[in-house]
């Protein structure tokens, strides 16, 4: 998670906070 954040902000520095949950629950998917 804490590696995750960093690269998601640096993907999509714009993004809304919900749109940044959806794309934390999809990453943790992804990555478990």
């Amino acid at each position: 998670m804490a590696i995750l954040l960093p690269f998601i902000f640096q993907r999509a520095p714009g993004v809304s906070s919900l749109d940044l949950l959806n794309s934390i629950d999809v990453k943790n998917n992804l990555v478990v």
